[in-house]
């Protein structure tokens, strides 16, 4: 909560699979040097989310999570490119399931399988098709449009941390709040 001026505001923080790569890997105690060589961007977002003075409340898709993990394991875990120890894995694993089990990472409500919500989604993979934007990207546009933290406007508005340039430039013209990790200066 930001207290400034003593108007106090909650922000949602939507990450996506890029982001939350970033922040896994971090996590499984990749050194922060080889993670900036890899992840460009993991260093100021992990500060952003977890070492700021005030608490970020952050959130994701169970589609993003299975994503991301599939992304570690072939990318920095069994490839050739290993960066990630299996220790670190063991620590990422675990400090994954206490951030969900704690609520400091919560998992989207969004039932992506209701007709509104799926056909929303196609109509945005088709409206996008030069973003080349897919369906999860899409779905994380419709939980933030249309999800449980919807509501939130002005400072409070979902803000979608990203490292993908395609979905973010698709998310924008959506009306979504974003920050692009990569070379935006990090939110106030």
């Amino acid at each position: 909560m930001d207290c400034t001026n003593n108007v106090g505001y909650v922000r949602m923080h939507f990450l996506d699979t890029c982001a939350l790569v970033k922040l896994l890997l971090y996590d499984g105690g990749v050194p922060a040097k080889i993670l900036e060589d890899k992840e460009p961007g993991s260093k100021e977002l992990y500060e952003y989310i977890y070492k700021a003075n005030s608490v970020r409340m952050i959130y994701t898709n169970s589609l993003c999570l299975a994503e991301a993990l599939g992304i570690i394991k072939s990318k920095y875990f069994t490839s050739k490119k290993q960066i990630l120890s299996f220790d670190g894995y063991l620590i990422m694993i675990s400090n994954l399931k206490i951030r969900i089990k704690h609520q400091s990472l919560k998992l989207s409500e969004l039932d992506w399988l209701a007709d509104n919500n799926f056909e929303e989604a196609v109509n945005l993979v088709e409206k996008y098709r030069d973003e080349s934007i897919d369906l999860v990207d899409a779905l994380q546009i419709v939980d933030i449009k249309y999800g449980q933290y919807s509501t939130l406007k002005r400072k409070s508005q979902t803000l979608l941390i990203t490292a993908d340039k395609n979905l973010a430039n698709a998310a924008k013209k959506e009306g979504v709040k974003v920050w692009y990790c990569i070379n935006e200066p990090v939110p106030e």
